[in-house]
């Protein structure tokens, strides 16, 4: 199925392109300076493949799917096709529906997990219940990928409830489908994305304050987040089992713990294997069944595949997209876009925080719906443009 909806992703694309083409009869395709930074990533990928580093062609093939760098072409996908704020409400939609799905579906296979669930989640060992890696996966293809996407459906949820209610569902909906939401990613017991989800809901209320002033209003509503996570936590003790949820909550605190010490270790050694060879190891090396090390950073995973050069253009890609975050928030002036544009911001930081000790970016199809959401980015002002040429004009007209 994912084979099937990449190969449906690159007929948009080229769909897309010829419209464009038959519609201006020019090649002519206006395009943000991020687009040619992603190309030229894409380019140092593609040859990557070919690295004599790696063991064959067929794992380069692989490891440029897997690596997360195909799904960089999400990113011309919303850029061709998203052409206006209802398509991108319905988009919202479209995650709110399918991450309250895969959340009831993780909060009973929490409870309830089928024998194949518990074969796949520990790897044929012997089951002993929900545990450090043995985690609830849902309809995803791990704990990672479950958690990631409860956090960006979260925040869809969050930017409807902080600001107004742009995607037309009740409030008293909207707060269920979050708990629900929020239970998922709990359930999930990746660290990871419980600290994303605090990190993203800081930036987002951090954001809304300072761009509206210092308001009680706003300050309340945080409070009232922060008591409503933490009620969700003191509930789920109904749930058996639900100590490991718990405890794994509890060790955000403890910056002793061992695996995050064992993470940044590793660090050091990646950033000298780099510089070993600045030319990198070939994309994928790093990706899926490792057959490095895994870096547990998405830069350095990077840098060992693509070199220096790939590191830089990957690093100035995510530098240039939280510019455009930043500016978007400072200029647009239409209410939704701005709620759209910090819908994207928050998610952006949180995904960030956790491209610090995992390579995230490998996660389908977290990494497909990040890159997409990336070219709606884009689109922003550019539709803001537009609406505000369209009521000039019918101004005139009514003149």
């Amino acid at each position: 199925a994912p084979l099937v909806l990449d190969l449906l992703l690159v007929a948009l694309i080229m769909h897309a392109i010829l419209q464009k083409i038959l519609s201006t009869y020019s090649l002519k395709i206006k395009m943000p300076q991020i687009s040619w930074l992603i190309i030229i990533f894409l380019i140092i990928a593609f040859f990557q493949m070919f690295n004599p580093a790696l063991p064959n062609l067929m794992r380069g093939i692989y490891g440029f799917r897997v690596s997360g760098a195909f799904y960089m072409i999400s990113f011309f996908a919303a850029l061709l096709t998203i052409r206006s704020k209802e398509d991108i409400l319905k988009i919202m939609k479209v995650f709110i529906i399918t991450g309250l799905t895969v959340a009831l579906y993780g909060i009973y296979q929490y409870i309830n997990p089928s024998q194949k669930e518990m074969l796949y989640a520990t790897r044929g060992e012997e089951w002993s219940g929900w545990y450090y890696m043995a985690k609830p996966f849902s309809t995803m293809i791990g704990p990672f990928h479950f958690g990631l996407f409860m956090v960006l459906s979260a925040f869809t949820v969050l930017v409807n409830l902080v600001k107004n209610n742009i995607i037309k569902i009740g409030r008293f909906k909207l707060k269920l489908i979050f708990v629900l939401l929020v239970v998922g990613l709990l359930l999930s017991l990746t660290r990871a994305s419980y600290l994303a989800i605090v990190i993203g809901i800081m930036c987002l209320l951090f954001l809304k304050i300072k761009r509206e002033k210092i308001k009680l209003k706003s300050i309340f509503k945080f409070v009232g987040i922060m008591i409503a996570i933490l009620t969700i936590i003191v509930l789920i003790k109904i749930i058996p089992q639900s100590q490991m949820v718990l405890h794994r909550v509890g060790m955000l605190g403890n910056f002793k713990d061992s695996a995050l010490h064992a993470r940044i270790q590793v660090w050091p050694i990646r950033v000298e294997q780099i510089l070993q060879n600045p030319l990198g190891f070939g994309i994928g090396i790093n990706s899926g069944e490792n057959i490095f090390q895994a870096s547990d950073n998405a830069f350095l995973a990077v840098g060992i595949e693509t070199g220096l050069s790939g590191l830089l253009i990957f690093t100035a890609i995510f530098l240039s997209i939280l510019k455009k975050c930043f500016k978007l928030l400072k200029t647009l002036n239409n209410p939704d876009l701005q709620i759209i544009a910090l819908w994207i911001t928050s998610f952006t930081i949180a995904l960030l925080s956790v491209m610090m000790t995992n390579h995230i970016l490998q996660a389908y199809p977290l990494n497909m719906f990040f890159w997409f959401i990336i070219g709606i980015l884009y689109k922003l002002k550019d539709m803001e443009r537009q609406n505000d040429e369209s009521i000039n004009q019918k101004t005139t007209t009514d003149k």
